[in-house]
């Protein structure tokens, strides 16, 4: 037993069971998140091991009664926000140009004839670097794993409805940079800092998370309304080449090894 744990023997081994169970089977679903929210590998992995070492030396301290799923993810996402901090991108322009540029039907088209099914893992990436990353971590959140808008806001701390915002914009900005539009071309008349609101609902639909007295409501205007309809049509677009073209990252074999082996040393436990 290593002097890092003040707990007896047995406390410590349960603790070495439910690692196994709970902690090191999360290891690829965590890996795969880092890559796509850091986009490079090595970093990816520094990630990854930097969150079990400090959930293993931590746990018998501060977990106290949170499950393994809810603590490993706190702790990985204090480590991507330490990576952005340390590391931020500098933005081109405000986020109301990606709000304020209407979509017709020519553009629709132009997207649906040049990308019809997914883009390359290379174009992927290339992409995604130039994405912000306020607006990448949300929607890798949702695309890669599906979280729903309230878990996600939860990991990041926001309310939900900043979520709908941040991947309405998100997937609006990857139709924009794919087919490389200007935004001074397509911004001349300025529209209300509330337009937002009503666009975001595009979103909110697409990914079910509308409450269902809401629903109805909001399939009709869409309907009715024809930007929406573009807008919503940008949504679902981009949301179908993302899912088509996110790649699984499986975590290194040196990495696993890795970790079981301070996780083994650690806790007396065979993981």
């Amino acid at each position: 037993m290593t002097k890092q744990f003040n707990t007896t023997k047995e406390e410590l081994q349960k603790l070495g069971q439910e690692f196994k169970l709970q902690a090191f089977t999360l290891l690829d679903d965590l890996f795969n998140l880092a890559f796509w929210l850091v986009l490079k590998k090595r970093v990816a992995k520094k990630a990854v091991w930097i969150t079990y070492k400090k959930a293993i030396y931590y746990c018998d301290k501060t977990k106290a009664t949170a499950d393994w799923n809810a603590w490993m993810h706190r702790i990985f996402f204090n480590r991507i926000f330490d990576y952005y901090s340390a590391n931020p991108r500098a933005e081109e322009f405000g986020f109301e140009l990606i709000d304020n540029l209407k979509v017709d039907s020519n553009l629709v088209l132009k997207f649906k004839e040049i990308y019809s099914d997914r883009i390359k893992e290379k174009e992927l990436t290339k992409l995604l670097r130039n994405v912000p990353q306020l607006l990448l971590l949300p929607l890798v959140l949702k695309e890669v794993a599906n979280l729903s808008y309230r878990t996600i806001a939860e990991f990041i701390d926001v309310p939900d409805g900043v979520i709908s915002t941040r991947i309405y914009r998100a997937r609006k900005l990857i139709f924009i940079k794919l087919l490389i539009l200007d935004f001074e071309e397509s911004n001349s008349v300025s529209e209300k800092s509330d337009l937002i609101f009503k666009l975001r609902v595009t979103a909110e639909l697409l990914d079910n998370e509308l409450p269902s007295s809401e629903k109805d409501a909001s399939e009709e205007k869409i309907k009715t309304d024809p930007r929406l309809k573009k807008e919503y049509e940008v949504q679902e677009l981009v949301k179908k080449v993302l899912k088509n073209s996110f790649v699984t990252k499986t975590s290194p074999e040196r990495l696993k090894q890795k970790i079981k082996k301070k996780a083994e040393s650690s806790f007396s436990v065979k993981i």
